[in-house]
């Protein structure tokens, strides 16, 4: 968690992306997070796309890398003429978030900030109430069975002392041997080291993951992927009918 918390921390450090944007048939150079509706940006080759923006000139060989937005391994054309049939899949508009490959346009600014696909998706995701993942309730339902079996063991203790030692063998256990023994048998059944054992697992886990560019937010998310792993791994291997 520290190694990915200072990844993270080292990104938001970044200095923000200028954009040549023309304003008042002026051309200058602002922070993404300055644009405003209206704006006429100039995109290039290796730009990231600072706002949702309507396409009004662009090269023959413009080429878009919309991955992070719908997954697609191979880049969309983008032109002045076309409509899709949806706004996602609309050739003359440039996605916040997504990269240019290839050629050059300019465009006019037609939403920014969380209006944009981009934030629309962020909120979405940012909103969603967060659920236990599937180690923490495994790691739950294990600690109440630890519990009600040394609630269980207490009882047992005090009822036997109660309806039996301390009534017909007075010196065999005294009211302060007894409770010894009860604080005993709860400690006992406290399993200690549980929380060093499954952090270490996963940090192991989560290490390895890293030795592959493969970068986790928590601890807690790795049992998840490898969840999904075997899950798609069984899908992939079962016989079709």
């Amino acid at each position: 968690d520290w190694s990915t918390s200072r990844i993270m921390n080292s990104m938001l450090d970044l200095p923000p992306s200028e954009n040549l944007v023309i304003r008042g048939e002026k051309p200058m150079k602002i922070p993404a997070s300055e644009l405003a509706v209206g704006d006429i940006v100039r995109l290039n080759v290796g730009n990231k796309v600072p706002a949702d923006v309507r396409l009004i000139e662009t090269s023959s060989d413009l080429r878009f890398d919309r991955a992070v937005l719908t997954g697609e391994s191979e880049e969309v054309e983008g032109n002045v003429d076309s409509f899709g049939e949806t706004f996602l899949e609309a050739p003359n508009i440039a996605f916040m978030g997504t990269h240019i490959t290839n050629g050059h346009a300019k465009g006019v600014v037609i939403l920014t900030g969380a209006r944009t696909l981009m934030g629309r998706l962020s909120t979405l995701t940012t909103t969603t109430k967060i659920k236990p993942t599937l180690i923490q309730q495994e790691i739950t339902r294990f600690v109440r069975i630890i519990i009600f079996f040394t609630v269980l063991l207490a009882l047992s203790i005090l009822t036997v002392w109660l309806a039996w030692l301390h009534r017909d063998h007075i010196g065999f256990m005294s009211l302060v041997s007894m409770l010894n023994n009860v604080m005993g048998s709860t400690i006992a059944f406290i399993p200690v080291g549980m929380p060093i054992a499954v952090t270490l697992t996963l940090s192991l886990i989560a290490r390895r993951m890293k030795a592959v560019s493969v970068l986790p937010k928590s601890l807690s998310t790795v049992r998840l992927l490898r969840r999904w792993a075997v899950s798609l791994s069984s899908a992939l291997t079962r016989p079709v009918h």
